[in-house]
């Protein structure tokens, strides 16, 4: 209890209120102190104890909203899968595959509960960023950080594949088919290759990253120009996150 009180006691001594003591709680908030306290740091963290409280989902929002607009920030980078993410990143900057609606660009986050994405905090922050990104012509970026997508990894590298390069995407599933057999399951691929009682597939899953590494140029005009860079780097990092 005595070290809970420090602890409490340190908090209270070294946080910097939103809104200023006295006022009503429904006063404008103001983020000066805090941005100031920022200064020119490269990178803010926008931690959390209580995964789920509307209150932390709103104030994360807000204060990225300031971090944006007054510090120039120029990408998000939550802790939710990298494909997931990227669908939403394809409708925060209105790009050619971004999806109409917002609900559909959060419709990839199933692996998390409802209220942790897919909220009405989130859904707002991302028609925000979406408005945003249109006043600019370098985007705001909005990334997972989170690797665990296998076999959905593996199904944005050969579409990809399919749409510059029908040829590599055939080799690319052949090599992966290997996987096939621990669908839904991957650690037992990672326990029977460990215990010896499987091949190790990783020359075939790392060939598929070289190309993709050693094509750039060739896929990058494989589709006519109607596949950009992000495209190539987002497929890129499927493919090494496999």
């Amino acid at each position: 209890m005595e070290i809970a009180s420090s602890l409490i006691n340190a908090i209270k001594k070294h946080a910097v209120p939103l809104v200023d003591k006295g006022s009503s709680s429904k006063a404008p908030q103001n983020y000066e102190r805090l941005l100031e306290a920022i200064g020119d740091a490269e990178v803010v963290m926008i931690g959390e104890a209580s995964h789920g409280t509307h209150d932390f989902y709103q104030q994360r929002a807000e204060i990225t909203k300031q971090l944006i607009q007054k510090k120039g920030f120029t990408f998000v980078a939550v802790e939710a899968d990298w494909p997931d993410a990227y669908r939403a990143n394809r409708y925060a900057q209105n790009g050619r595959k971004s999806d109409k609606t917002v609900h559909d660009a959060l419709g990839d986050f199933r692996r998390f509960p409802l209220w942790m994405w897919r909220n009405t905090v989130m859904t707002d922050f991302m028609k925000w960023l979406r408005n945003y990104n249109d006043t600019l012509e370098d985007k705001i970026a909005f990334y997972g950080m989170d690797l665990y997508s296998f076999y959905s990894s593996m199904d944005a590298v050969i579409e990809y594949l399919e749409q510059v390069s029908p040829e590599d995407a055939k080799l690319a599933k052949k090599r992966y088919a290997n996987f096939d057999r621990f669908q839904g399951e991957p650690s037992s691929y990672g326990m029977a290759s460990g215990f010896g009682m499987s091949k190790s597939f990783e020359r075939e899953v790392i060939s598929t990253l070289v190309d993709l590494q050693k094509k750039e140029e060739i896929y990058l005009k494989g589709a006519g120009g109607l596949i950009d860079g992000d495209e190539l780097f987002y497929t890129q990092q499927n493919a090494r996150l496999v």
